[in-house]
């Protein structure tokens, strides 16, 4: 499995930004202005205290980790319209399924950590795989929560660390890596929490007051094969490679610049302009829907989305986007000949954009027949 190097360098520059103290904290909340979700009573349980749950935590919660990943990037602007409309997004999408939840149960009582869990399955079905494995980040700076009523006792094992310092066992540290490994791979991260439950069965099994990072890793390896997460495994183990070596290198001052490698989640984008926006790939996936319609492909689309994404990279610019993935897909055609028809397609969606003004996002494929009788009519008045 090959793996981009620059996941480890990003991983550790937002490890860095979490434990930075708060410079300017830009209001997330103001982005959800244009929201409209009708918000039923909810209650939020975060350790001891309670409080009314508002969209606008939420909003600061994706806020906080977009900015995060986008600075360990190296992007400056951050607080920006585009981003802001993708909260409000995303917030707008976690608002309907709270709603939806309160239904079976008013007043609804939510753990801060399921609201946690549900905001970052909303930023992977988004396709920002990036962003939710920032918001995992936060949990490692979180406090070990308390058993609760009926629930087993805490580990007593205390962790011992590369450099020696001896830890209290925090169980949520090893859900937080297992559950980054799984988003690494876009996979859906629900077993993280079974994978960390059975690891610190292992260690307590282990009936040993102390335990170190390097053999509780191993645990993490032997149940992520044990519970069938081959893929996620082996990624775990790549990850743990990379770092050893980053380590050592550092030990000897040697710096290493990772290659720029494919994007397969979101990446930034630069306009003509100079300005730049979060591409998630929604956009292409619509180009995609377009282009098959009426024709028996030979692959997924899921398969057809992985290679148009080939060659696409953080900081390009939009017309090299464009025709990066007008150019792979006139490379499929050897696979089919009706890839030809596909891949002609996918290149008039650029040019109805252009010419008509149309935008596949915004106004849909449904729109397009509409917008072709009304520009015609325009053409017509306008040279009469």
């Amino acid at each position: 499995m090959k793996m981009d190097p620059r996941d480890v360098d990003v991983d550790l520059a937002m490890k860095r930004f979490l434990n930075l103290p708060e410079g300017k904290v830009e209001a997330w909340g103001q982005s959800l202005d244009t929201v409209e979700v009708d918000m039923p009573e909810i209650e939020v349980i975060d350790g001891n205290s309670h409080h009314a749950f508002q969209l606008a935590e939420v909003a600061e919660m994706v806020g906080r980790s977009l900015a995060r990943w986008l600075k360990a990037k190296g992007q400056e602007s951050i607080f920006t319209e585009t981003n802001r409309r993708w909260v409000a997004k995303i917030c707008t999408e976690v608002g309907r399924n709270l709603a939806r939840q309160a239904l079976a149960e008013r007043p609804l009582r939510l753990r801060i950590e399921d609201l946690q869990t549900l905001v970052e399955k909303t930023l992977v079905d988004n396709n920002a795989y990036d962003v939710a494995r920032s918001l995992v980040g936060e949990r490692r700076e979180r406090p070990p929560v308390a058993p609760g009523p009926g629930e087993p006792a805490a580990c007593t094992v205390k962790l011992i660390r590369r450099q020696g310092q001896t830890v209290p066992w925090n169980e949520s540290k090893i859900e937080v890596a297992v559950c980054q490994a799984f988003l690494s791979l876009r996979m859906d991260a629900t077993s993280a929490p079974d994978i960390a439950r059975a690891v610190t069965g292992r260690v307590t099994e282990m009936g040993q007051p102390t335990v170190h990072i390097e053999e509780v890793q191993d645990l993490v390896q032997e149940e992520l094969m044990r519970a069938g997460h081959y893929k996620v495994a082996e990624r775990y183990i790549i990850y743990r490679a990379m770092r050893t070596d980053q380590r050592e290198r550092k030990a000897r001052g040697e710096v290493v610049n990772a290659p720029a490698e494919p994007a397969e989640g979101m990446v930034v984008v630069a306009n003509a302009d100079g300005s730049t926006f979060l591409w998630d790939g929604a956009d292409l996936r619509s180009r995609i829907e377009f282009a098959s319609i009426g024709l028996d492909l030979c692959i997924s689309a899921g398969e057809i989305e992985k290679e148009l994404r080939r060659s696409i990279f953080d900081g390009m610019k939009r017309a090299d986007l464009n025709n990066t993935i007008s150019l792979n897909a006139k490379t499929l055609i050897e696979k089919d000949a009706d890839f030809a028809k596909f891949a002609g397609r996918i290149q008039m969606t650029f040019i109805y954009e252009e010419v008509l003004g149309w935008d596949i996002l915004r106004d849909g494929i449904g729109a397009l027949r509409e917008i072709h009788r009304r520009k015609f009519v325009e053409a017509i008045q306008r040279f009469s």
